[in-house]
């Protein structure tokens, strides 16, 4: 019987298995060729905010407008910038955007100590901004409502920039309503609703009624400085009694200015003579005159409405 050769299917083997070994290979190869990676998209740098110089702008032309930026300045009445660093601006910019489905946004932004502000804006169409002031006065703390200038404006988009000024005033009109001389909460100023009691607890009794067509003349002098710095005016309200005598007709006393006031008073009779008022202090007694301020109201940007108790003297 004739003998296999064993070295020839040795070396089959050893060539198979030489094969596997190269084709399965351990280490890894760099091709000639290499491809390389994709590209990665790199977002746009965002535009560096506008530098905005408060003096570089006349005072009595508008805040131009920044694509892309809402912008403005922060006047006093007497047209001067805001310059004091303890007042805290907030700007409100509420707007939709141009997304699928006109996301309402609403952004604040801060104004700088020397009463200039500015913001970036995402895409989108935005109203005319609101804006509210924060201030210290007599160490308490109060929030009161900017007056946009101009009072109107149109819907701006933001590739065009929004622009508005505000100013600071301390009486007038709130922003957005037309002033109700019945209605406090439309003014910018502290309301006084003067109190008529008939009876007196110290003479245990009622005060005699006044002759019909009596007048009543309040006279609001201010004792202090206004937050801002300037000075108040004296100010005089007349009011009538009503028919049964009971209280005043129209008695509120609307848009004060912040500031310590001294409310006097007197009537007037239809002979022309005339008699002193009598208001009631915090202890209980009777006086002249009587001095206070107003709170703040911080929830609604506003003061808190005061009342003032008078009687007639005899």
């Amino acid at each position: 019987m004739p003998r296999v050769k064993q070295p020839i299917c040795v070396a089959v083997m050893t060539m198979v298995l030489m094969v596997v070994w190269v084709g399965c290979g351990c280490e890894e190869r760099t091709p000639i060729n290499p491809v390389p990676p994709p590209a990665t998209a790199t977002a746009p740098a965002e535009k560096p905010l506008p530098k905005i110089d408060a003096t570089s702008i006349p005072l009595q032309e508008p805040t131009p407008a920044f694509p892309g930026f809402a912008a403005g300045r922060i006047f006093r009445t007497d047209g001067k910038l805001i310059d004091d660093p303890s007042l805290r601006v907030e700007v409100l910019q509420t707007g939709l955007l141009d997304d699928s489905v006109n996301t309402k946004v609403s952004q604040p932004i801060d104004a700088r100590p020397d009463g200039v502000y500015v913001g970036r804006l995402q895409p989108g169409t935005y109203q005319q901004p609101s804006a509210r002031i924060e201030f210290s006065y007599n160490k308490n703390q109060y929030r009161l409502p900017l007056t946009p200038r101009p009072p109107e404006a149109k819907r701006q988009d933001a590739s065009e920039g929004v622009s508005q000024d505000f100013v600071w005033k301390l009486d007038g009109q709130r922003p957005g309503d037309r002033g109700d001389k019945l209605r406090p909460e439309t003014w910018i100023g502290g309301s006084i609703y003067p109190e008529y009691r008939s009876f007196r607890p110290d003479l245990k009794r009622v005060v005699q009624a006044p002759p019909p067509g009596t007048k009543v003349i309040f006279t609001l002098i201010p004792k202090t400085p206004l937050p801002d710095g300037t000075q108040a005016k004296t100010r005089t309200a007349i009011r009538n009694y009503n028919a049964t005598n009971t209280s005043l007709n129209d008695g509120i006393i609307v848009d004060l200015p912040l500031a310590f006031w001294e409310v006097r008073g007197e009537e007037v009779f239809p002979d022309g003579s005339r008699s002193p008022l009598l208001f009631l202090l915090t202890e209980g007694a009777w006086a002249d005159s009587v001095t206070g301020t107003f709170q703040a109201d911080l929830a609604r940007s506003a003061l808190k409405p005061v009342t003032v108790t008078f009687t007639r003297r005899e």
